[in-house]
This record gives C-alpha cells, sequence and structure tokens, in this order.
C-alpha cells in the first residue's frame, strides 16, 4: 500500500530513529520509494523495470533531498524508463565524464578485497605510487587521461634520470587502475596500454643497459673465474651490492667504514652529503678482507697505486672491459660501472619487496615530492635501507656457483 509522507513525516516517524528492522516504504508516487534502514537513515529510490530485471536508482539520501524534489525526480526517472532509458546507465555515463583520477584512486584503494590479498610491503609501495599519480595527474578527469599525458607528466621525469625500473612500476600500476575503471565502465579505453609502444626503456634510453638475473649470473661467474687479482674482484663484487656510484667507491676511505655498526658513511659527491649505508654481512665479510690486505687509507688500491692515492677514474671500466663477458657484446652493450645501480635499482623493484623509496634512498638519490622529502628529512631509515641491501647481497649469493668460495679469496694488493 502507497503512502504519502512529507519531509515533516519522515523526521517525526523514521529519520534517525531505532528501528526493529530495515524497511522499504511504497510512496504515492508510482516506483517512488523511502528506504529506512536500523538506525533511521533515509534514501530516496526509484524502482525500474528494464531489460527484464528490476534495478534500483538513487535519487537521494533526506534530508538533503526533500520529498518533493524526490517527486519530481521520480517524474523524471518515469519520463526515462517510459522512453526505455536505463536512468542507472545514464548516471553512469555521468559520472564517467566528470570523475577524477584522484577520486578514481580513493575508490580503488578502498576496495579492501584488493589490499586484503597483498603483502604489508606491496600494500604500502602501491599507496605510495598512486599517492605520486594522484599529485600529477589526480586532478585530470579520468576519461581526459591521455597516453601522452602519463608519458611527458609523470614518466619523463624518471627515464630521463635513468629510474627506468621506477617508470616501469608506474605503467604496470596505472595499467591495473585503468582496467578496474574499464570494469566499472568509467572508461572505454585503457590508456596505459599503449605505454608499451609509445615508450620502451630501450628506446627511451639507449645508453642505459639493465642485466636480467641470468646475463647477471653470467657476469658474476665470469667475474670470479677470471684470470684478475682477487681484491679487484671483490671491488666489483662490493659496486654491485653497494649500489654507490664508482666515483664515491674509488674515493672511498677506511675510516668511512663503520665495521662495529657495520655502516658506510658514503659521502656522495654529487650532493655534497653523507649517506649511511648499512653494510650487509657480504660487504663486512669482502671489506674485512680487503682492510687486512690493504696498507694505504683508501679501500681500494690497484696494482701499482702510491698508497695514499685510489685508482684511476678509468679503473672500473678497464677492467669490466677486460672480462669476456663484455669482449663478446658490442660497444655500446657492454655493461659499465653505472649499469650496477640500475641491476640493483631493477631487481629490487622488481621484486616488489619495498617501496619504491627505500630503494632511492639506499642509492642515495636525491627525493623531489613532498612526500619523500618528509620521509629524509625526518630519519636515515637505516632499517629500511638494511633490508634493501641485504636482499641484493643474497640475491648476488644465489647467482654465483658455490664451488668458487668466493669469501675465502686470497688478497693480496
Amino acid at each position: 500500500m502507497a503512502i504519502k509522507l512529507t519531509s515533516t513525516d519522515i523526521d517525526k516517524q523514521y529519520y534517525l530513529k531505532k528501528h526493529d528492522q530495515a524497511v522499504q516504504i511504497k510512496l504515492h508516487i508510482p516506483n517512488l520509494y523511502l528506504w529506512v534502514t536500523k538506525s533511521g537513515k533515509c534514501t530516496f529510490r526509484f524502482k525500474t523495470y528494464l531489460q527484464g530485471k528490476f534495478t534500483w536508482v538513487t535519487l537521494g539520501k533526506h534530508p538533503h533531498l526533500n520529498v518533493n524534489t524526490a517527486v519530481a525526480k521520480a517524474h523524471e526517472m518515469q519520463s526515462k524508463r517510459d522512453a526505455g532509458i536505463n536512468p542507472n546507465q545514464e548516471k553512469k555515463e555521468l559520472a564517467r565524464k566528470n570523475l577524477l583520477l584522484a577520486d578514481f584512486i580513493d575508490i580503488y584503494l578502498s576496495n579492501a578485497s584488493l589490499l586484503n590479498n597483498q603483502a604489508e610491503s606491496t600494500k604500502q609501495a602501491n599507496i605510495y605510487l598512486l599517492g605520486i599519480v594522484k599529485d600529477i595527474l589526480g586532478n585530470s578527469k579520468i576519461q581526459d587521461i591521455t597516453t601522452q599525458m602519463i608519458y611527458s607528466k609523470l614518466l619523463k621525469t624518471y627515464i630521463d634520470d635513468g629510474k627506468l625500473a621506477m617508470a616501469n612500476r608506474f605503467r604496470v600500476k596505472l595499467n591495473q587502475l585503468f582496467k578496474a575503471a574499464i570494469k566499472q565502465e568509467l572508461i572505454i579505453k585503457n590508456t596505459a596500454e599503449n605505454l608499451d609502444t609509445y615508450y620502451t626503456p630501450k628506446t627511451a634510453q639507449s645508453n642505459n643497459l639493465h642485466l636480467t638475473p641470468n646475463e647477471l649470473k653470467q657476469f658474476l661467474n665470469d667475474l670470479y673465474s677470471a684470470n684478475m687479482t682477487n681484491n679487484v674482484k671483490y671491488y666489483v663484487h662490493l659496486a654491485i651490492i653497494l649500489g654507490v656510484r664508482k666515483s664515491e667507491l674509488y674515493n672511498a676511505t677506511w675510516d668511512m667504514i663503520d665495521f662495529d655498526n657495520k655502516i658506510f658513511n658514503n659521502y656522495q659527491l654529487k650532493t655534497k652529503r653523507i649517506n649511511k649505508l648499512p653494510l650487509s654481512n657480504q660487504a663486512i665479510t669482502i671489506l674485512q678482507r680487503l682492510y687486512k690486505a690493504t696498507k694505504g687509507k683508501y679501500i681500494m688500491n690497484g696494482k701499482g697505486t702510491p698508497i695514499n692515492k685510489p685508482v684511476s677514474k678509468n679503473f672500473f671500466n678497464e677492467v669490466l672491459d677486460s672480462l669476456e663477458f663484455n669482449k663478446s657484446r658490442e660497444r655500446k652493450d657492454r655493461i659499465s660501472p653505472h649499469d650496477f645501480r640500475r641491476v640493483l635499482s631493477t631487481l629490487a623493484n622488481e621484486s616488489e619487496l619495498f617501496a619504491p623509496i627505500d630503494i632511492e634512498m639506499a642509492l642515495g638519490h636525491e627525493t623531489r615530492s613532498g612526500v619523500e622529502k618528509h620521509y629524509n628529512n625526518n630519519a636515515t631509515y637505516l632499517n629500511r635501507k638494511r633490508a634493501v641491501l641485504d636482499w641484493i647481497a643474497d640475491k648476488v649469493d644465489s647467482l654465483i656457483e658455490p664451488e668458487l668460495d668466493v669469501y675465502n679469496l686470497l688478497v693480496v694488493v
């Protein structure tokens, strides 16, 4: 039986009143209902029948929507239904046209099942990545986002800085985000899919090389099988597991190493500041063996190098070019010292075990966003950097043939 109610009636009988059960009240206008929850929340809904099934269209909540306005909206819905127009589809179309990317990211992150199925580190990494996307692209309507916009406003900065693994993580996450938007019928086309052809690491920066785990395995075993002094092999090993710039390593002195606390107080020539690097057990073992054999103040002393002078700036390039791994490649495809930092960054990012900011800080990169500066200015985050550097050291160990017994080599400097 239909009931004629006024807004005053709703206030007196239903709104914010406790009820034994939720009820649906059929009002005096065809297909207009008032839904009342047990706690007394009141919503006007319109019942429509299209394509063989009933659906509900939410008109608004009392008291923000009064009875007279609800009646007017119901008449409008009835006219659209009679004309064969699906009001819900029309609402979705309107939402699709006006929804901001920032608002959809909030919807995406509020999906409890999505977050609960992820490890805590992965969850935090996703929140961090999408937070950056919101800051840069969030004020654009989701249907207006283009591939070129994603590239120029978001990815290009990372690509130009050689942070290709980070750029790829954004690409993967945006692809997932837009797929979710398609499922909700908010967009028709996934513009992030086109990034695969719009930009690739190869075309983005041809001089940035990355070793796959299998290639890194070949490189490491070639290194430790090569006819060169063991201290040189250890220098290269340190370059990989510390993730420092080559100039920082060959200029490093023993007073920068805190063996007791397992810390390398790395002075970054590029930023003119100290980046505290936690030392893995593997790094400590190598450094201790080098320390016992080294007479000078520098960690890296090459053959014929004066005691109080480091090796030359071309040292690493010459060592790498002497390896069969590089000799077998064209010059443009040969690994360089800086590529070791990219190896660490890419492998750690692809593992999805760490928040991107932890990897960036382990590499000593200058942070740019407000969020990153907040982290960087309030703590050194040693434990989080340690997790990254311990992981890469273990990863390297897993790729070296056990019979090479690399941590028991005789070192003579």
